[in-house]
């Protein structure tokens, strides 16, 4: 269990929402607004690059946390949206800096 610096240990309940887009954008809009409004989810992790742009919109506007995973454009991080976090994986960017989208986070840099 993880613990604080004084030994407090904090137990977190996590429940796992996933919502069938149908590969099109009006599935993927329709599925993230369930997430959002009926299944009041507070963190949205992007699944496709196709679907990034307008999911960043939504997911921000309602207040919530989005991780983009390697998706998106460069102009998803270049939009003052406080809510909106992405990390590349690839072999290269892991290695040295990432080089596919200015301003995303790249583990072990």
């Amino acid at each position: 269990m993880p613990a604080d610096i004084n030994g407090t240990v904090y137990k977190y309940n996590v429940k796992l929402v996933v919502r069938d887009d149908a590969s099109t954008a009006a599935g993927h809009a329709a599925a993230v607004s369930q997430l959002l409004n009926t299944d009041q989810v507070q963190f949205v992790l992007g699944a496709s690059p196709v679907f990034a742009e307008s999911e960043t919109i939504a997911v921000q506007a309602a207040g919530r946390l989005n991780f983009q995973c390697c998706a998106g454009a460069a102009t998803i991080y270049a939009r003052d949206q406080k809510n909106v976090f992405g990390a590349c994986m690839c072999t290269s960017c892991v290695i040295t800096a990432c080089h596919c989208v200015p301003g995303v986070f790249v583990p072990g840099s």
